[in-house]
């Protein structure tokens, strides 16, 4: 997936995730990708959790004077899809959108604090891929490897 790719991407799960559970209107947002060592510091730094992850997702509030347009951030730990996509179920270019879904699903008020909000998250985001992939979405967002056929476990993370 490229940059423009990957643009386009955010955009229409934006769109999608401020349908699922929140009305918050974004002035902003930022899309980071990291490794896990950069992913790791970041992870330290908000959370005092040592460890690399795959995504973490911040919102911020407006700025006094203007308006109810927030900001958010999306950082993705692109080497760590890039090797779950060698030897899990979907592709490098996949994991990387899931990601990216996560991320989105965070910023609208998704929590996966809990085994059944991980569970509800996973399913919501995989709708919305697949529901990009059906509007011929340029890419395989939800190709599973040819030779694979397992399924993809929620982690806690």
């Amino acid at each position: 997936m490229n940059r423009v790719g990957i643009r386009k991407l955010l955009l229409r799960l934006i769109k999608m995730s401020g349908k699922a559970e929140s009305d918050s209107r974004w002035r902003e947002i930022s899309l980071v990708l990291t490794d896990d060592a950069g992913i790791a510091e970041i992870n330290r730094r908000l959370f005092g959790r040592d460890s690399a992850t795959d995504v973490i997702s911040q919102a911020y509030a407006p700025m006094p004077g203007e308006g109810d347009a927030q900001t958010g951030e999306i950082v993705v730990n692109a080497e760590r899809a890039v090797a779950l996509g060698k030897k899990g179920y979907w592709t490098a270019s996949h994991e990387l959108a899931l990601y990216i879904a996560h991320g989105c699903d965070h910023l609208a008020g998704g929590r996966d604090s809990t085994a059944e909000g991980r569970r509800r998250m996973r399913r919501r985001e995989l709708r919305w891929l697949r529901l990009i992939a059906g509007e011929g979405f340029p890419g395989k967002l939800i190709t599973p490897h040819p030779k694979r056929r397992m399924r993809r476990k929620v982690r806690n993370v």
